[in-house]
């Protein structure tokens, strides 16, 4: 079984090592008829878990498959042991680990197929000429997908750079998730620095991520396509505000995660979503993803989140409100007092 390291958050196992793991087939013993198809898949979700979980180290992975079989109970084909898997979850103890359904199959007709709702396309505006406002948007796709989304971005930072932004918003209000990879990429000349976070694999294994020569790369990895655009800031310590809230999840929590740290950086609102661990996503045979978590997120001064990341200055999220609160501290700053 192909596991497909993607971006449900982020991406903690290095390109040298794989982007393909393969995981051999198995059978699943227990006291119900479970068919030797639907044994064998989920033997190789549980194995998916076993190597690669968080908790995998404190789970008792006897009992686990007892239960495993024992909601399995009667199942012909794979989708019948999905129940069992999520049993699995639940008692891992951990919410951000899914496993998603596979998607409905497309109609042969042209046209038949209910037209996906698109996800919002990154925003940008200047605030009274001076501080550079970028909505970070969720994105769900390949880094090779997100490169016009990452373009996007880096068009915003860059004109509004060249008009003479003092300071900048970055917005992630409402960003769920997604592929962590393009938005670094959008938002590289505002990171700052060079380390920018790091991934925590259950203690093993940390995986430092850089912005380098116009794109993110994790140490160690490929070095994709930088998007066009600038690659730094005329002031590369320009400040920067970081709006978030209740909507801030998972790869969005990871863009609060990789500016914490930096200089002349505040941010603004209510406590994200609290989903920010470090996932991968996992194919299984009848398409559907399994998505598990492994690992944390560590901030350019190595600490470490587990838990919903609270603002350094608590303000209402709707409307304007945080903008304005956010503007206010922005021309305080030193950079900005002229």
């Amino acid at each position: 079984m192909r596991a497909w390291i993607a971006a449900a958050a982020l991406l903690p196992i290095p390109v040298a090592v794989a982007y393909f793991l393969f995981a051999p087939a198995g059978a699943v013993e227990g006291p119900g008829p479970v068919s030797r198809v639907a044994a064998g898949y989920l033997s190789d979700a549980l194995k998916v878990l076993e190597r690669n979980h968080v908790n995998r180290g404190s789970a008792d992975w006897v009992e686990l498959r007892a239960l495993a079989m024992r909601e399995a109970d009667g199942a012909a084909t794979p989708a019948d042991t999905h129940k069992a898997i999520r049993a699995v979850l639940e008692r891992l103890g951990e919410k951000h680990s899914q496993l998603y359904a596979p998607p409905p199959p497309r109609s042969p007709e042209p046209g038949a197929d209910a037209p996906r709702k698109p996800l919002p396309e990154p925003q940008g505006r200047l605030i009274d000429g001076r501080f550079g406002h970028v909505a970070v948007t969720r994105f769900n796709g390949s880094r090779e997908q997100g490169l016009p989304y990452a373009e996007r971005l880096r068009a915003f930072i860059g004109e509004f750079d060249a008009a003479g932004a003092c300071g900048w918003i970055v917005d992630v209000r409402g960003n769920g998730g997604g592929n962590i990879w393009p938005m670094l990429d959008g938002i590289g000349p505002l990171l700052g620095g060079s380390k920018v976070l790091s991934f925590d694999i259950a203690g093993d294994q940390v995986y430092d991520v850089f912005y380098r020569d116009g794109v993110a790369v994790q140490a160690g990895g490929w070095a994709p396509r930088a998007p066009s655009g600038p690659a730094a800031l005329r002031n590369p310590e320009a400040p920067v505000a970081v709006l978030m809230d209740g909507g801030t999840a998972s790869s969005g929590e990871g863009i609060v995660i990789a500016l914490a740290g930096r200089s002349n950086v505040r941010t603004f609102g209510q406590p994200t979503a609290n989903y920010v661990s470090v996932n991968n996503v996992f194919p299984l045979e009848d398409g559907a993803a399994l998505a598990v978590t492994m690992g944390w997120n560590r901030d350019r001064t190595g600490r470490i989140y587990r838990t919903a990341i609270n603002p350094d200055v608590t303000v209402g999220t709707e409307g304007e409100e945080p903008v304005a609160t956010a503007t206010a501290w922005l021309a305080e700053q030193p950079a900005c007092r002229n």
